[in-house]
């Protein structure tokens, strides 16, 4: 059937949509829009006349396959358009509504028995020679949301066309990504990104963007709903050291990966200062092939180096007689304890001897989607759940203590798009998402004399939101325009709790052990509008403005210290005269009497108390006095953005980017109390901060974006995108003493930097595919500029030091480069290739405070090698070797090393 083999090409990225076909032919030649299409295949033609005029174009690309358009350049109806772009290509078109069209060979190409209102290929051909295809209803594929494209990684030209940093990883890459043992992975060849992985056998990722990372620095969701459990940064065996964030993603589920280096006026950005990495799911469109009603997908890896296997299974229907589609999946993940490059040695920095957190995982996931397509209307509700058990060291000599996080993740959006309204582009979603941690935190030292029990600990991390947006889009005699205005919000809980024998007996020790998770709430709420203006057919006028506000409530209590006291009697009353005092018929002898009058001291309580006693009914032992605090503080600022976007030529659009950010205190910073664990006194090292302010930055970005089709051969093309930004941020937070009020003792907490912290770089990204073969990668140069203080003065006292004791990420190394290349055979069923990646040293986070030791780095080089075979339509084999060298390296970012050679096979099929 013809149906099996549709592919719909359905794209939303032009600025000039119009109302209904009728209109676009009454506008003046000032008010139609100005396209430019390059000359080249004639499939690439229209995908780009379908993004830049934002029509529905079908086709069978059987087609379309091996023709070539001429191009346009110019201002042009739609129907005008496609005349020019089909000119001398032999094929028919039909709109269907103002802004779909259905593209197929006219009758003389069809079946010599076809006659009008007959079957051509399958299709019923109109007495015109027009062949009729049943109309298609598709989702927005090719414009922003597309799952691939001709870049880097399979990066869809949506990217290439976007005035600012950002970069997607496609479904294909991902399912190429035969190594990976979770998101961190996918996202180390990234212009600009970076993964902490603090804790090598963790399947948390804490994307690092441009330096920034943790604390919703960089927002991480997942289909929009975010994943801010964070732990709090501090020093010791627990191995969190640079590495708060607490997002959870099973790869098995992503669809895409969009990596946004920058903040706007744009929906998922509130409380962002500095990007967003978005994972998008799959949906029943990405299983089910063209004319079927179900499709199933499984993809099973196994690998050596201990890392076992990987199996997911995705299945979709579609529900008879409905306009619902189920999409269903099941993942699991078994990695052991991974062997480290044998070649070279890092260095070890600390007071451990080396000891490693290289255990293993054991990960099960799933995935339900409900999605429902209603012509203008389309709805989805969709739930995740993640079980993931893991464990990590405390340091040499220590037993590993055991992790089991439990997240659960649920969406649901609604879309409503008019095919002849071009005013109404809505998009409405609530979501929430619930992290919960249950941490066997092994018993340490020699419990009670030092050290504590085993200790049971329990963290959980709520968040709520919803979001409501809408586009207008219109055409008038000074040009298109589109809007975008909408509100979104959402409310982080934290709550934890610890339980161990020690605790049972001495409740107050608690704090010791939530000190990484304190409990407290916090609200945010945004508005925002931006509009982009087509000024000229060159030239892109874009402004921006966000509200965003916040609140923080919650009761954190910190402890004092209180030292010991001895109270000794002083020179009050002679002992003769106590003991008359107690009995007035006291006698003694002259010898006596002599001696007892001697005798100075104190009573009390009935005791007579020589001199200097210590009298210990009056002393006072050892105590810790609380301190609740009653925080509920907001704040709000107002927050321009504008870009200008030019386009001398089709394929070269130059842009300059102004943004200013700003991101409130998380629970985690605003309630942070207690201290390292212990079981000998309840911790008196960590208090909250009530003046603590929200970090704000302004960023500057110059960048272009190159498009070429046709550039050398027929079918080769060439995608490039280069960026370079200054970003400069004001009352960074950071871990430093500071005192709480004007009576307390010294603390650790979150505190803002003195000076400003500063970020600049330049970052390239590109991939030029000839069909035959391919070359691409990323490269990013950057420079970081640190705070070196934090106030000193507190109340009238001074800090001991003024240093910062902790950064609240990790700085990420001067340099990283990565080039991918290989080359397909047998009709582009084989394809081998391979990567090199270099990375300069990652720089150190730790100041002053001492923790329980890490891996340093040094230059690296790695190697890999992958291929894939389709074996069939339906089945797939892949196989790469990760780190062909077998060199010892720390990644960028990370605290321990990377696995050594591993050797991967993966099976997918389709059915």
């Amino acid at each position: 059937m013809v149906a099996a083999l549709l592919a719909t090409t359905a794209i939303s990225s032009g600025l000039s949509a119009i109302a209904n076909e009728s209109h676009l032919q009454k506008i003046t030649p000032e008010a139609t829009p100005a396209f430019e299409v390059l000359a080249g295949p004639l499939d690439r033609a229209l995908a780009a006349f379908g993004r830049q005029s934002r029509t529905q174009i079908s086709y069978d690309p059987a087609v379309v396959a091996g023709k070539f358009s001429p191009g346009l350049s110019g201002p042009a109806s739609r129907e005008q358009a496609i005349v020019l772009l089909l000119q001398d290509s032999g094929l028919a078109y039909r709109f269907t509504d103002p802004a779909s069209v259905l593209i197929g060979p006219r009758l003389a190409e069809a079946t010599p028995a076809a006659s009008p209102g007959e079957m051509a290929g399958g299709a019923p051909v109109a007495a015109d020679g027009s062949v009729l295809l049943a109309p298609i209803t598709v989702t927005d594929q090719a414009g922003r949301g597309a799952a691939t494209g001709a870049g880097f990684m399979a990066t869809p030209d949506w990217v290439y066309e976007t005035p600012e940093s950002v970069s997607v990883i496609s479904r294909e890459a991902i399912k190429g990504a035969a190594g990976a043992r979770d998101a961190r992975d996918l996202l180390g060849n990234v212009a600009g990104a970076y993964v902490n992985s603090s804790v090598a056998n963790s399947p948390a990722v804490s994307p690092n963007l441009r330096g920034l990372q943790d604390m919703g620095r960089i927002v991480v969701s997942i289909d929009g709903a975010r994943q801010n459990a964070n732990r709090t940064l501090t020093s010791g065996g627990d191995s969190y050291v640079g590495s708060s964030g607490k997002g959870f993603v099973d790869t098995a589920f992503i669809r895409s990966v969009e990596v946004q280096r920058m903040t706007g006026a744009s929906a998922g950005l509130a409380g962002s200062l500095a990007g967003a990495v978005t994972f998008r799911t799959v949906g029943a469109e990405d299983l089910i092939q063209p004319g079927e009603d179900w499709g199933v997908e499984t993809n099973t890896t196994f690998g050596t180096n201990n890392q076992r296997f990987q199996s997911s299974i995705l299945g979709a229907t579609r529900i008879i007689g409905t306009p619902l589609t189920l999409t269903a999946g099941l993942s699991r993940q078994d990695l052991g304890e991974y062997r480290v490059g044998h070649n070279g040695t890092v260095e070890w920095s600390g007071d451990q001897s080396g000891r490693t957190s290289l255990m293993g995982r054991d990960n099960w996931s799933s995935l339900l989607k409900l999605e429902g397509d209603f012509g203008d209307l389309r709805t989805a509700i969709a739930w995740t759940h993640q079980d993931k058990s893991f464990a990590w060291s405390q340091g040499a000599g220590s037993a590993p203590s055991e992790e089991r996080a439990m997240v659960d993740t649920i969406t649901a959006t609604l879309g409503w798009k008019p095919a002849d309204n071009p005013l109404i582009d809505l998009q409405a979603r609530i979501w929430m998402n619930r992290t919960r941690e249950e941490t066997l935190r092994r018993a340490r030292g020699s419990y009670p004399a030092s050290g504590y029990p085993d200790t049971m600990i329990h963290a959980n991390y709520l968040t709520i939101g919803a979001g409501l947006d809408n586009t207008s889009r219109l055409a008038t005699p000074i040009g298109a325009f589109r809007f975008n205005y909408g509100v979104e919000a959402f409310r982080d809980t934290a709550t934890s709790n610890a339980a161990s024998e020690a605790i049972t007996a001495w409740p107050e020790l608690e704090s010791n052990f939530t000190s990484f998770s304190p409990a407290g709430r916090r609200d945010t709420a945004s508005a925002f509008a931006s509009q982009s203006w087509d000024a000229t057919h060159w030239l892109t006028l874009s402004t921006g403005l966000r509200y965003d506000w916040y609140r923080l409530k919650g009761s954190p209590t910190y402890y004092g210290y209180q030292a010991a006291t001895t109270y000794t009697a002083s020179c009050v009353m002679s002992e003769y005269d106590f003991r008359l005092s107690q009995n007035p018929n006291f006698t003694a002898s002259a010898a006596l009497t002599r001696i007892l009058r001697n005798r100075c001291g104190e009573a009390y309580n009935g005791t007579f108390y020589g001199t200097g006693s210590a009298i210990s009914a009056l002393s006072t032992p050892v105590s810790y006095p609380a301190t609740t605090l009653d925080i509920d503080r907001s704040g709000s600022a107002l927050l321009p953005s504008a870009t200008i976007e030019l386009k001398p030529v089709p394929w070269f659009r130059p842009y300059v980017t102004y943004s200013q950010s700003y991101r409130p205190p998380s629970t985690a910073e605003a309630f942070f109390t207690g201290d390292l664990p212990s079981a000998t006194n309840p911790g008196y090292g960590y208090a909250s901060n009530e003046a603590l302010r929200p970090e704000t930055a302004v960023t500057w970005e110059i960048g272009a974006n190159i498009l070429l089709d046709g550039l050398l051969t027929e079918r080769d093309s060439l995608r490039l995108k280069l960026s370079s930004f200054d970003r400069r941020i004001e009352d960074y937070i950071v871990l430093g003493y500071f005192y709480p009020n004007a009576t307390a003792r010294q603390y650790t907490g979150y505190v803002n930097a003195e000076g400003t912290t500063r970020m600049r770089g330049v970052e390239a990204e590109g991939n030029y595919d000839t069909g035959r073969f391919w070359i691409g990668g990323s490269a990013t140069w950057l420079e970081t500029d640190w705070p070196q203080k934090v106030q000193g003065s507190w109340y009238g006292q001074q800090t001991s030091s003024d240093a910062v004791q902790l950064y609240a990420a990790d700085v990420p190394p001067k340099f990283k480069g990565t080039i991918d290349a290989g080359m397909r055979f047998l009709n582009e069923r084989l394809s081998l290739g391979g990567r090199v990646s270099h990375v300069t040293p990652t720089l150190s986070q730790v100041k002053t405070i001492s923790s329980d030791g890490t891996y340093l780095t040094n230059d690296y080089t790695k190697f890999d090698l992958y291929g894939s075979y389709a074996v069939s339509g339906n089945v797939t084999v892949r196989v790469s070797v990760d780190n062909v060298t077998d060199v010892n390296h720390v990644p960028a970012g990370s605290r321990y090393p990377a696995p050594g050679r591993t050797f991967y096979v993966s099976l997918q099929t389709r059915w």
